[in-house]
């Protein structure tokens, strides 16, 4: 025997009594409704006044730790430097950069230039776990007033080349080596410390 009362349906079999209640909503929407509303808290949560998540991100550059530290992820490139700043204007609290994974620079003159701000605005480096720099960005890392690493850290040098000659072929003396010099010296190191490098 069933007896229908509202939306529920009771069915008496014997001595028990079993009450099916439909479902208000379907398990297909409510989870549909759940995905909704996390999207809506992710995306309100990652946007500032100024429009958006990508405003803490230039180029290679992007910010972490609540504006205190700067991340690089791919080569040093033309415009690095514009980038860097663009992004440092923005977050003038900046007091680290963290290397995750660079090749090296793609503009060896961009990279000097950019050594040279990181090591004016008196900026840590700091290459992260697990993470790569190479070539030209360990220059960038030797331009950080404080240096650290991570563990499980790689770290590639090798003699500049211009593409033609290769820096080990050419006496200490030659002028082709006075960017990279220069650049050295720009970040505190003297030409005594050339042995050490």
């Amino acid at each position: 025997m069933s007896i229908i009362e509202g939306n529920v349906r009771t069915t008496k079999r014997r001595d028990m009594h079993f009450a099916t209640v439909p479902p208000l909503i379907s398990l297909s929407s409510l989870f549909s409704s759940f995905f909704i509303i996390l999207m809506s808290i992710a995306l309100l949560t990652g946007c500032d006044d100024e429009g958006g998540a990508e405003q803490n991100q230039q180029g290679i550059f992007s910010i972490v730790d609540n504006g205190y530290s700067m991340v690089l992820n791919g080569d040093i490139n033309t415009d690095s430097l514009e980038d860097f700043n663009s992004l440092y204007a923005k977050y003038p609290l900046v007091n680290r950069l963290l290397f995750r994974y660079s090749e090296g620079s793609l503009d060896d003159e961009a990279n000097v230039a950019l050594m040279k701000r990181i090591y004016s605005l008196n900026i840590h480096t700091h290459v992260l776990d697990n993470g790569l720099i190479a070539s030209g960005a360990v220059d960038l890392f030797l331009a950080g007033r404080v240096r650290s690493i991570g563990t499980n850290v790689k770290v590639g040098v090798h003699a500049w080349s211009d593409g033609s000659i290769s820096a080990q072929l050419l006496p200490p003396d030659d002028p082709r080596h006075d960017l990279y010099i220069q650049s050295y010296e720009s970040i505190g190191f003297s030409k005594s410390d050339r042995n050490i490098i």
